[in-house]
């Protein structure tokens, strides 16, 4: 079992990792100015955290259920291109 500690670094680098990922996704789908700002605010954080926490940024992999919402976000992505 892992320490308290380690699993809160863990759990914590993993959030990360999702947050970066949705952000760039965000980045790469939009023009909106507020939502650019905001996603490089949120990549800019976790860099932070993740360079707080002693791990490269985004180095942790996602969650299970991070990584098929995720998924989810792409085909939705896909979907909405093919309508519009």
């Amino acid at each position: 079992m892992l320490r308290p500690q380690r699993d809160f670094r863990t759990a914590d680098l993993m959030g990360g990792s999702f947050a970066m990922q949705t952000s760039h996704l965000a980045l790469t789908r939009t023009g909106n100015p507020d939502i650019v700002n905001f996603a490089n605010a949120e990549i800019a954080e976790q860099v932070q955290v993740a360079s707080a926490l002693g791990a490269a940024p985004g180095s942790a992999p996602l969650r299970p259920d991070h990584a098929a919402l995720f998924q989810r976000h792409l085909a939705i992505l896909s979907n909405l291109r093919e309508v519009g």
